[in-house]
């Protein structure tokens, strides 16, 4: 949550943010069956407040 904060206070001074915020989900640990045999499915979020 510290992440998010600065990110937005940085936004709020009109300057890009110095730690951008990253999300990583692996939906395929949990449902197997949306990749194929071997393979892991990543979805990757990267925000950067301006």
């Amino acid at each position: 949550m510290e992440s998010i904060d600065i990110a937005c206070k940085d936004a709020v001074k009109g300057m890009p943010s110095r730690r951008p915020i990253v999300e990583m989900m692996i939906p395929s640990v949990l449902d197997q069956i949306i990749s194929p045999p071997g393979m892991i499915y990543i979805v990757c979020c990267v925000i950067w407040l301006l």
